[in-house]
């Protein structure tokens, strides 16, 4: 297999150093120093742009290659995306798909697409040329049906719960931790880590989170006095973490329990 790449972010670079480092034959072209011509032509053209960007990289690929397009497998890296966006590239006769790596990219490294899940959505007559390229990560691929949008943006989104929106909690911990003194060091990162230790094998093994707190305890006027104790511009983050926590667990509470924690945790204007 011989790759090309288009797009030196965090996403192109990682899975071109990954490639690289397995001695596939791969270039890479950033949009700030083109590639005069391709070294040579690839299996397989992986671009990793920004969203807004697809459709217009896609077509500056099919002017750029042509006809040498034809049978190269053209992929892009959106969670959310459909394939279509890779129509300019299909009209010069490549094969099309996506391939999502299901990973949160916050720096360059090549072994964060090792081991990991990607979204795959293609034709079932592409299937196996994407399979393929998953398992040069060793990762395990995983079909979505080709244009069924809601699909993928409930995969996506699924991503996105798993990363993104812990620095909503882990935001709130810091500034919690500023205003009572704490060391974040001493205090914030052992909590964090044995807590998604606790998560993991909860997943790996399909067990319910191992919550704890005052929340999980129906405890209201602790959860009343803590609400209060802090200042009020982390209020409203509290509160409303709060209440995604007491949805996910409410079916173990008491409907009384869980009427008195939503009446605490509502902050009017």
């Amino acid at each position: 297999m011989h790759v090309g790449v288009i797009g030196a972010g965090k996403v192109g670079l990682s899975i071109a150093r990954a490639l690289q480092s397995k001695d596939i034959p791969t270039w890479v072209q950033s949009r700030r120093d083109p590639l005069p011509s391709p070294p040579f032509i690839p299996s397989v053209i992986v671009l990793a742009v920004s969203d807004v960007e697809y459709a217009e990289r896609a077509q500056a690929l099919a002017d750029w290659m042509g006809d040498d397009l034809a049978g190269v497998l053209v992929v892009h890296c959106s969670g959310r995306l459909p394939v279509d966006v890779l129509h300019a590239c299909a009209q010069r006769g490549a094969r099309t798909a996506a391939i999502h790596p299901f990973q949160t990219f916050a720096s360059v490294d090549a072994q964060l697409v090792e081991g990991i899940g990607w979204g795959v959505e293609c034709l079932d007559v592409d299937a196996l040329r994407c399979y393929e390229f998953v398992e040069l990560f060793h990762g395990a691929p995983h079909r979505l049906p080709i244009g069924d949008l809601d699909a993928k943006l409930r995969y996506h989104a699924a991503a996105v719960a798993a990363s993104n929106l812990l620095y909503a909690s882990l935001s709130l911990a810091r500034a919690t931790a500023e205003v009572a003194d704490l060391s974040a060091a001493d205090f914030l990162m052992p909590i964090v880590r044995q807590t998604v230790a606790n998560a993991s094998k909860a997943i790996e093994h399909g067990l319910p989170f191992g919550i704890t707190g005052p929340l999980i305890r129906g405890d209201v006027e602790a959860l009343r006095l803590q609400l209060h104790a802090l200042p009020p511009e982390l209020r409203p983050r509290y509160a409303l973490l709060h209440l995604a926590l007491l949805d996910a667990v409410a079916s173990t509470l008491a409907e009384e329990t869980v009427r008195s924690i939503r009446d605490v945790l509502t902050i009017t204007p």
